[in-house]
């Protein structure tokens, strides 16, 4: 099994994973995220209700679908991976300008009060390079780097609150 192809690939798939988590947060606690939106002040007023009712469910969708199309090998994995990549670019610019318009307003990744920070468009831009580096190769053992991947996206959850809470130190 190629080394560097199954890292990348369960990076790019803890991608996945961390979205699904992310939707199902927002889905749950739609008040807390327009809160969040609110202080990040980088959306326009009008724009943040049509985002707090589709962010979750789309992340959740995205999500299930990049996993189950993957480890099925099933066609059209590889564009949702590319699709994949791009929300995650979209997601590190976004974190980017709240880091940099809105220090220590909240990231908004997860139910939690994280302030969004550089460790956050880290993460995001890392998870964009994995899913379109692994869009375009062939994913080997499916199953183990799905698997992989789930341990992968527990310690990227956990790393920018790690970073956060030593930073307030």
């Amino acid at each position: 099994m190629p080394t560097v192809a199954f890292l990348t690939a369960a990076v790019a798939l803890s991608g996945a994973w961390l979205l699904l988590a992310a939707g199902i947060g927002h889905l749950r606690n739609r008040v807390w995220l327009r809160a969040v939106l609110s202080a990040q002040g980088t959306l326009p007023i009008r724009l943040r209700p049509l985002v707090v009712a589709a962010l979750g469910p789309v992340e959740i969708l995205l999500g299930l679908a990049c996993l189950g199309l993957t480890i099925l090998q099933q066609p059209g994995h590889k564009a949702l991976l590319l699709v994949l990549a791009a929300t995650y670019v979209a997601f590190a610019v976004a974190t980017a300008v709240v880091v940099r318009r809105s220090p220590g307003a909240p990231c908004g990744c997860f139910s939690d009060q994280t302030p969004a920070s550089w460790a956050t468009v880290t993460r995001s831009a890392v998870l964009a390079v994995a899913a379109a580096v692994t869009a375009m190769t062939t994913t080997p053992a499916p199953g183990l780097c799905l698997a992989a991947g789930a341990v992968v996206a527990v310690v990227l959850w956990v790393l920018p609150q790690v970073s956060a809470a030593t930073t307030r130190r």
